[in-house]
């Protein structure tokens, strides 16, 4: 060890140095990072502390004694587990006696926060401590001086525990919770008021400071019973603290945990929360008038009075909707806030208004003998209400526009990107008031307020189009709840009717209307006299000089085809010129946009125009499919536009004797393809741009109209392909066909023998690649297999030998992959087919031509025990994406009721091999997983994978700690 102690100060001092260059100091900080890690940093950090003051090597404040501290809370967080119990019980000492020993000779704040972050993990983790809150207090309430290291303990020791949440099961937590906090929630709360009397007596302001921090983090909790709070003077002291800049954001809290705690007893009112009601309410409205005014031009008061308002809002919820008179003031006061400037401090606020909307709108429909409805009561009068939300809107309206020119000119991308979550947020706002305030009163005023702007002249409405701007996104919000409503008529048609005069002012008002356009189009299916003026606006937004407006108006245009499909028939002649001249003028995505809309036009035309307009429209893009040009992106960019076209014209119903335009469309195109696959077959650019054609070539209507031999020639060229190139694009494809066919007793030996060739296809290539560097293969092959047992699962689950075969190589690939797409599609057929072989589903599986006790026997219990280790493993070491997680637990879960006999023994052969686990976690673990069967507990599963998973990234230093400082 004393060997070690000079090279961690030269690191140290290497880092520190101001002379250093910054190839030396990441050196020293990449040696720092590793030497955390080894067995010999704990006595190097414990020698650090302990230090005596005069020490020369650890002078007071110096980096080594910081460091030394900081390693001291990640070698107990991370490593504490491999210490035998009598080493971590002296560690506790040696830890206890550092910071009651002369400590602030010798330590920092900085470093005193460590040690009691260390203490609290050990708190938490160690069971043989079982009082620690009373050791702690016996300790340091010794003197005076050492209190302030008391309540660093006490304030760090909820949020740890909150934090370890993940690191423990639902049991142990709920055990730690119960033995730390409830247990100690009474005690703690006198002590500190004691100290906080104590603290005020003596004026000392930075002892009250922490003592509000402290009791802050405790009432969170809500371990604090609320009749001591009633009974002491904790409401008026927290609400005297709040004009003290030190004490305002922790009393503050200390507030809103009152009232977050007391919701129920405030619903009901009992006497605690009537008390409660009658102490804060008061204080409440008397302070906050001044706060608001003073927080307008102060961004961190902002949040302090946001934070008052919200709690109480939401915490007298209940009892405002009953009796609003005493709290509408409450809401008068939210309101005041909705009109700072400071808009990040108000997302707060939204769930106030969001909760009072559903709780004015919990309507039960009342209804006749007969089932007519005759009405509704809500039991809830709105009336109170009704001024407040009309309020409401116009501050959201006047909290949507845009800033100044000069100001959002000079936005970063981030906040930009804020300000339209933002504007997200509010126009989910005004949907709210919309429902409260129904459709006259909203539009009513939205339309007023147009209105005055159009008043202006067009120069004033162009200086100041954020005003124009808001109005019309706001109109937007709430465009899907009018368009069915006839009392809505009106205002949509004064609103329509003022676009054309908005549209030349500016380019953000334009934008704006392309999106009320969009909105609004449905209601111009029984208004057709909207339409042509609606597609003139479309067209003329067609900006090259503004992509903004021109991705606007290609979503419009697709919004309308949508809405208006039959009225728009006879407009595609006017758009061919456009389409033939500007399409390829167009960004990528937008070109996308005005494909979709032509087809799904092209696709609600008669049937029998439909076989011209896909030949004229798709014509221009075949042009373009020329091997000869050589150039890939564009072959590829029109590949892509007639897959769009066949994906629209796919969806319609189609009554043809002569087969479906479509097919005829795809018949057309296939010697193009055919000509492209002979020159670009192994440029995945042209492939892919096929196999998107070729997939959708299989919508929803057009496999009803698919010929023997159009199908024949698609699974040829599929087999083909993906046997000289492996792309994965081609079992895109070979899925589609398998869902729509499969099933159809004539192509069933023909697909099966494709399942079974793109398998040894996708096997060889792992075999010579890896795993990894096939992803995207073993991907789609699974989602093949899946595809393939869920439409015909009587022949594939009892395939002799294959489907073991093919279960074999599933494991395999679960044993090797690390991608998460992979491991998700593997985990996803491994469920599929455990789900065939569950008990329960036995007799009904038989029926489906299932051989049961083949897949149960020949196929899953071979491979169980590694199907659970592998499936742990991949969970543990983070290679599930979060969307497969359940997925996980339900394989467990199917594997133990599958094989309760066998489970317990690969629980446990499991487990042994997991080293990062303690003796008593692997024993809490297997004890858990064990009675997953018999307790039929999902639960007890998805708690034992979850802390296998949270203990693994903590202690393989994965995860980082909540407030660690860096070591730069």
């Amino acid at each position: 060890m004393a060997t070690q102690v000079p090279d961690y100060l030269q690191a140290v001092a290497a880092l520190y140095s101001q002379a250093a260059n910054e190839a030396s100091r990441q050196s020293a900080n990449e040696w720092l990072q590793n030497f955390q890690r080894t067995d010999g940093a704990w006595n190097v950090a414990i020698t650090a502390i302990q230090a005596a003051p005069t020490d020369p090597q650890f002078p007071p404040g110096s980096p080594a004694r910081l460091l030394a501290a900081q390693i001291v809370r990640h070698k107990v967080a991370r490593d504490l587990y491999k210490l035998p119990e009598d080493h971590a019980s002296q560690l506790r000492l040696t830890l206890l006696s550092v910071l009651s020993d002369n400590p602030y000779a010798r330590l920092t704040a900085p470093m005193i926060t460590q040690l009691c972050l260390a203490l609290a993990e050990m708190a938490i983790h160690v069971p043989n401590w079982t009082n620690a809150v009373g050791d702690m207090a016996g300790r340091f309430t010794t003197s005076d001086e050492l209190v302030p290291i008391l309540l660093e303990f006490l304030t760090v020791l909820p949020q740890q525990l909150e934090r370890a949440h993940k690191l423990l099961t639902h049991s142990e937590y709920t055990e730690r919770s119960s033995d730390l906090l409830q247990a100690n929630g009474a005690n703690v709360f006198q002590m500190l008021l004691h100290y906080l009397d104590q603290a005020s007596a003596t004026a000392v302001a930075d002892r009250r400071a922490k003592i509000f921090v402290c009791l802050d983090a405790w009432m969170e909790t809500d371990s604090i019973p609320l009749h001591l709070v009633v009974q002491s003077n904790m409401i008026t002291t927290a609400f005297g603290a709040l004009g003290n800049a030190q004490m305002a954001d922790a009393a503050a809290s200390i507030i809103a945990s009152i009232f977050e705690y007391a919701t129920h007893d405030i619903r009901n009112m009992t006497q605690t929360g009537q008390a409660i009601v009658n102490a804060a309410l008061p204080l409440l409205m008397q302070a906050a008038p001044a706060m608001i005014q003073e927080a307008r031009d102060d961004e961190e008061l902002a949040v302090v009075v946001i934070r008052l308002l919200r709690a109480a809002c939401l915490g007298c919820m209940g009892r405002m909707i009953e009796d609003p008179v005493p709290f509408l003031p409450l809401l008068q006061h939210l309101l005041s806030v909705m009109e700072f400037p400071h808009l990040e401090a108000l997302n707060p606020t939204f769930d106030v208004w969001m909760d009072l909307a559903n709780d004015l709108l919990n309507e039960e429909d009342l209804v006749d003998d007969y089932g007519t409805p005759i009405g509704t009561d809500t039991g809830v009068d709105p009336a109170p209400f009704l001024p407040i939300f009309e309020r409401l809107v116009t501050v959201l309206v006047h909290q949507m526009k845009y800033p100044p020119d000069a100001e959002s000119a000079a936005w970063t991308a981030k906040e930009r990107e804020d300000f339209g979550d933002f504007r997200y947020q509010m126009a989910t706002l005004l949907k709210d008031c919309f429902a409260v305030l129904g459709p006259q009163r909203v539009l009513g005023q939205l339309v007023g307020m147009l209105g005055e702007v159009m008043q202006q002249q067009p120069a004033a409405i162009a200086a100041s189009w954020q005003d124009a701007e808001s109005v019309l996104a706001a109109l937007r919000s709430v465009s899907r709840g009018s368009i069915e409503l006839p009392e809505a008529a009106q205002y949509i048609h004064a609103v329509l009717t003022a676009l054309p005069q908005l549209f030349p002012l500016h380019a953000k008002i334009r934008l704006a209307i392309m999106a009320v356009l969009g909105s609004y189009s449905p209601w111009m299916l029984n208004q057709p006299q909207f339409i042509a003026p609606a597609m003139g606006l479309v067209s003329q937004s067609f900006d090259p000089a503004d992509s903004d407006l021109t991705r606007g108006a290609a979503k419009t245009l697709k919004y309308m085809s949508i809405d208006l499909k039959e009225k728009l028939n006879t407009y595609l002649p006017g758009l061919y010129p456009f389409y033939v001249s500007n399409l390829d003028t167009l960004p990528r995505d937008e070109a996308e946009d005005v494909v979709s809309a032509i087809s799904t036009i092209i696709a609600h035309a008669p049937v029998e125009q439909m076989t011209e307009l896909l030949h004229q429209f798709a014509t221009p893009l075949i042009a373009q499919l020329d091997p000869a040009t050589n150039n890939q992106r564009r072959i590829r960019s029109a590949l892509n536009r007639l897959a769009t076209m066949l994906k629209a014209v796919g969806m319609p119903v189609v009554h043809s004797q002569s087969g479906h335009p479509g097919l005829a469309l795809v018949d057309a195109l296939w010697p193009y393809l055919v000509q492209l696959l002979n020159v670009h077959g192994t440029d995945d650019t042209v492939t892919e741009g096929i196999a998107k054609v070729l997939r959708w070539s299989f919508g929803e209507e057009l496999v009803k109209h698919y010929r023997a031999e159009q199908l024949e020639r698609v699974i040829g060229l599929v087999e083909s392909q993906y046997s000289a190139t492996q792309f994965s694009c081609w079992q895109w494809v070979a899925i589609h066909i398998l869902s729509n066919f499969v099933a159809n007793l004539q192509w069933q030996s023909q697909l099966m023998h494709l399942v079974q060739t793109i398998a040894l296809v996708t096997a060889s290539k792992c075999s010579a690649s890896g795993f990894d560097e096939s992803w995207e293969q073993v991907d789609e092959l699974h989602g093949i297999l899946v595809s393939a047992v869920t439409s015909l699962p009587g022949p594939v689950l009892s395939w002799r030998p294959v489907m073991a075969d093919f279960m074999r190589f599933t494991v395999t690939s679960l044993a090797s992959s690390t991608n998460h797409r992979a491991v998700g599609s593997i985990l996803v057929f491994i469920n599929g087919v455990l789900n065939f072989a569950h008990p329960d589903c036995a007799e009904r599986c038989r029926a489906r031509g299932v051989d049961v006790a083949y897949l149960r026997n020949e196929v899953i219990l071979p491979f169980g025990h590694v199907i659970l280790l592998h499936t742990l493993a991949k969970r543990i070491v983070d290679c599930v994406h979060e969307d497969d997680h359940t997925t996980v637990i339900e394989i467990i879960k199917l594997l133990a009721d599958i094989f309760p006999a066998e489970f317990p023994g690969w629980c446990e052969a499991c487990l042994t091999g997991l080293s990062f686990l303690t003796d008593s976690e692997r024993g809490t673990l297997l004890n858990l997983l064990r009675r997953v069967q018999p307790e039929n507990s999902m639960s007890k599963v998805r708690d034992a994978v979850s802390k296998m998973y949270q203990l693994h990234r903590r202690r393989e230093g994965q995860a980082p700690l909540d407030g660690d400082q860096r070591l730069q």
